[in-house]
């Protein structure tokens, strides 16, 4: 009889235990690396270094601005130096404001960022392979290549358009079309979510063939990225901003690299 009773007393503190245990692994899940490296705080505190890499850049690189760039600084341009000061200056205090945010939340993970630049890299060696593939390109000319340069000028740029250009097409635009279609025209999110990407990623292609710094009218170049955007746009609907933003920048670097740039 006693062993019967320390028999039941252990399978029940067994139940308790495995019960909390299972209890922290929920919670750790719920709050680990892909639900945390998705949300915008923590996202916005992730691209931060591909600011300063392009916002100290440009100030000792001769390297042509991302249009991005200067539509989302706009009215502080007229300003010049001071203004790109008041930028830089908005830049920082918003960091310690998200920083406080995701600490006092119990939030503030900085040892996910090597695993989201990771993450982010195997998407940006996968990118043009899987465009080739979408627009017919046969499986034997999809091999991932690795670049055998890498300039300063190169990362600089690299680095302003994966992240002013994440932000502009896909989370301001891609993420305002996707809000409009899924709360005031009542789509169901799959459809709201189609829709978003498609229109997003066309706008993201023709913006690089407009303006005075504008390429040529190229069909190959326009579908390309159009692709190009609709991948990078379920990357950001599925895995967040920062994952989106470094994938384009690495993505570039990986391009600039292979043409010797």
């Amino acid at each position: 009889m006693r062993r019967d009773a320390a028999s039941r007393r252990g399978r029940r503190e067994i139940g308790v235990s495995g019960a909390g245990v299972g209890r922290d692994l929920g919670g750790t899940l719920r709050g680990g690396y892909f639900s945390q490296s998705r949300n915008w705080a923590s996202s916005l505190l992730m691209i931060v270094p591909l600011l300063v890499v392009y916002e100290l850049g440009i100030l000792y690189v001769q390297v042509p601005h991302a249009a991005a760039a200067d539509f989302i600084k706009g009215p502080l341009t007229i300003f010049g130096r001071r203004g790109m000061l008041a930028f830089n200056l908005l830049v920082a205090g918003g960091c310690l404001v998200v920083v406080s945010f995701l600490r006092d939340r119990g939030e503030l993970r900085l040892a996910f960022f090597p695993l989201m630049a990771a993450e982010a890299a195997i998407y940006a060696f996968l990118l043009a392979p899987a465009v080739q593939l979408v627009l017919g390109g046969r499986v034997a000319d999809l091999a991932i290549r690795l670049p055998r340069h890498v300039s300063l000028a190169s990362v600089v740029v690299s680095a302003g358009a994966g992240v002013y250009e994440e932000l502009l097409f896909r989370g301001l635009l891609l993420g305002f079309l996707y809000f409009v279609g899924l709360h005031l025209l009542h789509l169901k999110p799959p459809l709201a979510a189609v829709i978003a990407i498609l229109v997003a990623a066309a706008v993201f292609s023709l913006m690089h063939f407009l303006g005075p710094a504008g390429e040529p009218a190229d069909i190959a170049r326009f579908l390309f990225r159009l692709v190009a955007g609709v991948l990078l746009g379920i990357i950001f609907l599925l895995r967040g901003l920062a994952v989106a933003c470094y994938t384009h920048a690495i993505y570039n670097i990986i391009t600039f690299g292979l043409q010797g740039r």
